[in-house]
């Protein structure tokens, strides 16, 4: 098994257990958290509430502008589709994407104390520039993946620990690179109002030794969200903390907005 996924196993594994020694030392009353839908780019395994939608706007590099809307069929199942460009803020000329992204997530087991959510799902949209020589986006898409989620209530907060793997077939046919790969990350709420989330894309998809974009060390993604009421979210987020991208001097920093509403 190669060293990075045996050394990120055995890190998930130590996070389950002290959460759930810290779910065990306080079963005090707290009110009760919705789990996320995603991380920062990566997803969870919660989904949407049935007839209800939302509407996310994420402000990234060259006056960038990624929008999502995503709709609750049903409590297990959530369809979004996404469009963007860089140059929509400021004087310069739009370049839009060449596409809308599109994403469907399913929910095949809820999540009891014992045991943890499990979905599936794909989702097209990748984040940062797209390259259309290339055929991609900076950071690749999640693609294909299956991903479990299991949250925790202690101490006055609420966490979810996270973990998947994916593989993407649709961002492969000019860097050659279609490897599976895996992700994991975790969520933190304090006061139903403040959240910490952080995620680790290893991507495998792209590590190669030639690769334009990636060094091999994975990227190391963080975000800070405010509630600021039932329907509105927002966000700072910080991605590649680990200087992973050949194209960034710097960590890269974006705005996002959240508004949720029910039909």
């Amino acid at each position: 098994m190669p060293k990075r996924l045996t050394t990120f196993l055995i890190g998930l594994l130590m996070l389950f257990a002290v959460n759930s020694f810290a779910q065990d030392a306080d079963l005090s009353p707290l009110p009760d958290v919705a789990s996320p839908n995603k991380l920062v780019d990566f997803p969870t395994a919660g989904t949407l509430a049935r007839a209800s939608f939302n509407v996310e706007l994420d402000a990234f590099s060259e006056g960038g502008i990624l929008s999502f809307i995503n709709i609750g069929l049903h409590d297990r199942f959530t369809l979004g589709i996404s469009y963007g460009g860089v140059g929509i803020l400021g004087d310069d000329e739009p370049d839009w994407h060449k596409r809308p992204e599109y994403k469907v997530k399913l929910r095949l087991i809820d999540e009891n104390v014992s045991f943890p959510g499990i979905a599936i799902g794909f989702e097209s949209q990748g984040s940062g520039l797209y390259d259309d020589d290339l055929d991609r986006y900076q950071f690749k898409a999640p693609g294909f993946y299956l991903v479990v989620s299991k949250g925790y209530r202690a101490y006055n907060w609420v966490s979810g620990i996270h973990a998947g793997i994916n593989m993407n077939p649709i961002e492969d046919d000019k860097d050659k690179d279609d490897d599976p790969s895996f992700f994991g990350g975790f969520d933190v709420t304090f006061n139903n109002n403040l959240s910490l989330v952080g995620e680790y894309q290893a991507a495998l998809n792209d590590n190669s030794d030639d690769s334009q974009y990636a060094k091999g060390r994975g990227y190391l993604n963080m975000g800070f969200l405010w509630t600021f009421s039932d329907r509105l979210q927002l966000g700072a987020i910080f991605k590649d903390l680990l200087n992973n991208s050949r194209v960034t001097n710097s960590i890269i920093r974006e705005l996002r907005i959240t508004y949720t509403e029910r039909f």
